[in-house]
C-alpha cells in the first residue's frame, strides 16, 4: 500500500493507491525522499479470511467496501520489505516472509532474493537490516542455516530490531511456544553470531533515515522515516494493516499484542500523518 493519509473524514477522501503485485517478482515503482530511493519489495502475497484476520469488525462491513475483498472474499496482503538507497547507505527495512518458512505459513516461498536482483542489490550489498518488529512475516530472510549452522542471508549487514520487541519476546512464554519457533530459527541466531544491535525511537540509521515508535501491534513496533518534513515518506510496518484503517483506527487485526494501545497509537499517527503530509508505505 501506498498513499498520503488525508485528513477528510471519509474513506473516499483519502487520496491513496493499493499496489498488489499479481506476479509476486513484479517491482513495484520507486519513489523518491530527498537524496534517498525507497524501493518497495513484495517477498510473497497472502490471503486471509477478513473476520480471521479482523475478529471484532462483522463480514457484512468488509462486503460494503468497494475493493476491499478479492474476488475469492478474502483480505489480500503484499507480505514486504523496502529499500532504502541514499548517501553510500544501503538499509533493507524488514526481510519478509523467507525461503521456505515452517508452521502456517510452509509454502509460501518468499521472492525477496529475485526482487533484490531486480533492483541491481546483491545480499552484499547491504550494509543495515532494520527490523519494525520481530513477527514471523517481516524477519524471514535473516539466517540460513546449514548443517546445524546459522550464517546471515545479508553477511555485511549490522541488524537492528525494537529494544522493547527483543525484552518482550525472549520471555519463555514467547521463545517455547511452537507459534514463535521463528524466533530460534530467524531472530535469536543473530544475538549469538553479534551481529543484533538493539535500537529505541529516534535511533538514526543516516542522517535523513530515524526511527519512530508505533507501539501497539508489538511494544517495540517502529516506522522509519525517511527524508525530512518537505521531502519525506514514512514506512509504517504494520502499523495499519488496510486502507480501511485510515476511516476506523479502533480496527486491530488479531495479531496486535496490546490492542488498546495500537488503537490510540494508530489514530495519533494518522493525525501527524496528515498534518505533515507524508508519503506513506505499509
Amino acid at each position: 500500500m501506498r498513499g498520503r493519509i488525508a485528513s477528510g473524514p471519509a474513506l473516499d477522501e483519502v487520496v491513496w493507491s493499493r499496489d498488489v503485485a499479481g506476479e509476486e517478482t513484479v517491482m513495484l515503482p520507486s519513489v523518491r525522499a530527498g537524496k534517498y530511493e525507497v524501493t518497495p519489495c513484495v517477498d510473497t502475497v497472502l490471503d486471509f479470511e477478513p473476520q480471521q484476520f479482523f475478529p471484532d469488525v462483522p463480514l457484512r462491513v468488509w462486503q460494503e467496501i468497494p475493493g476491499a475483498l478479492s474476488e475469492e472474499g478474502k483480505i489480500r496482503f503484499n507480505v514486504g520489505c523496502f529499500l532504502i538507497r541514499g548517501g553510500g547507505k544501503t538499509i533493507l527495512v524488514d526481510t519478509g516472509l523467507g525461503p521456505a518458512p515452517t508452521g502456517r505459513f510452509a509454502g509460501r516461498d518468499g521472492k525477496l532474493d529475485q526482487q533484490l536482483r531486480q533492483a541491481g542489490v546483491g545480499f552484499s550489498d547491504v550494509d543495515t537490516v532494520l527490523f519494525t518488529h520481530l513477527h514471523v512475516d517481516h524477519v524471514g530472510w535473516s539466517v540460513r542455516w546449514s548443517g546445524g549452522v546459522p550464517t546471515p542471508v545479508f553477511p555485511r549487514a549490522t541488524y537492528l530490531a525494537p529494544r522493547a520487541d527483543w525484552e518482550c519476546y525472549i520471555q519463555p512464554k514467547y521463545l517455547e511456544a511452537q507459534r514463535y519457533a521463528y524466533l530460534k530459527e530467524s531472530v535469536m541466531p543473530l544475538d549469538q553470531l553479534g551481529l543484533l544491535r538493539l535500537i529505541d525511537d529516534g535511533h538514526r540509521l543516516d542522517d535523513g533515515v530515524r526511527t519512530w515508535l508505533t507501539p501497539g501491534h508489538t511494544p517495540g513496533h517502529m516506522a522509519v522515516v525517511v527524508g525530512d518534513r518537505s521531502d519525506q515518506v514514512v514506512l509504517t510496518g504494520d502499523l495499519f494493516h488496510h486502507v480501511a484503517q485510515v476511516q476506523h483506527p479502533e480496527w486491530c487485526p488479531a495479531a496486535d499484542l496490546e490492542p488498546a494501545r495500537s488503537r490510540e497509537t494508530r489514530a495519533q499517527a494518522f493525525q501527524r500523518l496528515a498534518q505533515e503530509g507524508s508519503l506513506v508505505g505499509g
